[in-house]
């Protein structure tokens, strides 16, 4: 369990902090480079469809694209990282680190408050990081705007610290949402299917169109929409009130197996090209989950895993994407006298009744599945650049990323293309930036 150590010091650290990573204090800023729409826009509501359903109770670790784009209005981390890489001050103003990177000194803005006007103090942060405790090994705070923190492991950079599980919440007074820190909140009478926020000088209202045809929501005026199908990006691209922007590459799809292939790189085009319908290409390294100090990060209880049943590839039945590769490598294994030496060497098939199948599973089977091994599945993976560990469970959700890099798992792991989707916008919808993990920013940083 985490050790939140609430403890005031008369003054200085309980370590000796060393190798100061800090930016001046300020406003974080956003680079030109990051906004991707005009400046300008009209008043109204910004109006954003979402395709995936959003639950408070998640809040404020996202468990999806569109948790993760609603949570971020509202609620913030210590730090932010901007679509450049570069780490800037959020509430936190400066930190410096120890030598070993796993102790942590970090100095919250004066006036860092919530949304109901109360400040958010260090004792705030730690307690909003006990659900952390396997990032987090212990708090120590230093008055109301200090606090030192020991990590489980050594972390390279303060980008750790922008991962949405380190995201700070209170439990609201009422209601379903909890109380952020962000330049927005949640306004009364918002439900499953449409999510009203609101700034100071902006407002947003996300709609749900979970089981709508994306193509009807810009018929409807959207204002914006994130999409990685192909064809929604062409329809809006043949419109004259519609702009498309590519985001980030941002996930790489794996397969994971009891062992990894190498996959020749001209077979991991043709899959890029041919299997899914959105911008794809072969997975590129560098990979994390080869980094020794991430799998470190991520070491659980070494628990045996059961040898994968090879006649069966698995994947969420709400990602269109891993359903569109298992079901793409399902009709390359058979026969298999034609399939791929790569897929021949995962899929080993004597005749035609042991050739795979494709397996759609809910989101809590899937991840029991892939947690103890028994098929082999097709996942998402978040990139990150070199020698940084991505803690965000919100790929596969339940916290599985913290389970699944179990000792000499990583091994298993066979990358196979990477995804970037398309920002589609009205031409006038008024500013809007990206953050380096690709999730759009509406707030007032981008006014």
């Amino acid at each position: 369990m985490l050790r939140a150590c609430l403890v005031l010091l008369s003054g200085g650290c309980l370590v000796s902090c060393h190798g100061t990573a800090s930016l001046p204090p300020g406003a974080p800023g956003i680079p030109a480079a990051c906004v991707l729409t005009g400046a300008s826009g009209p008043s109204a509501t910004l109006t954003v469809a979402l395709t995936e359903p959003v639950d408070p109770a998640h809040a404020p670790v996202p468990r999806n694209d569109s948790e993760r784009m609603v949570f971020r209005q509202l609620y913030e981390t210590l730090v932010g990282v901007d679509c450049q890489g570069n780490v800037r001050p959020a509430l936190a103003e400066s930190w410096s680190v120890g030598t070993d990177g796993r102790v942590w000194t970090l100095r919250l803005r004066n006036d860092a408050r919530f949304t109901d006007g109360s400040a958010l103090t260090a004792r705030d942060v730690a307690a909003s990081w006990q659900r952390a405790a396997r990032v987090i090994q212990s708090v120590t705070i230093s008055g109301d705007h200090e606090l030192v923190v020991e990590l489980a492991s050594p972390a390279p950079s303060a980008r750790l610290f922008a991962s949405p599980d380190l995201a700070i919440a209170r439990t609201a007074a009422r209601g379903p949402w909890p109380e952020g820190s962000g330049a927005f909140r949640v306004l009364p009478g918002s439900d499953a299917r449409v999510i009203r926020i609101a700034s100071a000088t902006r407002s947003v209202e996300f709609r749900s169109i979970a089981q709508a045809e994306p193509r009807s929501a810009l018929d409807a005026g959207t204002d914006l929409l994130v999409s990685h199908d192909a064809r929604v990006a062409e329809y809006a691209r043949a419109r004259s009130d519609y702009a498309v922007t590519p985001l980030p590459w941002s996930r790489t799809y794996v397969i994971f197996a009891g062992s990894s292939v190498s996959v020749p790189r001209d077979e991991l085009d043709a899959l890029a090209r041919e299997a899914v319908r959105t911008e794809a290409r072969p997975a590129e390294p560098p990979f994390w989950w080869t980094e020794p100090a991430c799998l470190a990060s991520y070491a659980g209880s070494g628990a045996s895993r059961p040898a994968p049943t090879r006649r069966t590839i698995a994947y969420s039945q709400e990602d269109v994407i891993a359903r569109a590769i298992a079901e793409r490598l399902v009709s390359l294994a058979w026969p298999a006298t034609s399939a791929p030496q790569w897929l021949r060497e995962l899929l080993p098939i004597q005749n035609r009744s042991s050739a795979p199948s494709a397996l759609g599973l809910d989101r809590s089977r899937f991840v029991e599945n892939v947690r103890i091994g028994s098929t082999l599945a097709i996942l998402p993976l978040p990139r990150a650049p070199r020698g940084e560990c991505p803690v965000e469970s919100l790929v596969l959700g339940d916290g599985l990323m913290m389970r699944l890099f179990e000792p000499g798992t990583s091994s298993g792991i066979t990358p196979l293309i990477d995804t970037q989707p398309y920002l589609i916008h009205r031409r006038e919808s008024g500013a809007v930036a990206v953050a380096g993990d690709g999730t759009l920013l509406f707030g007032e940083a981008v006014r």
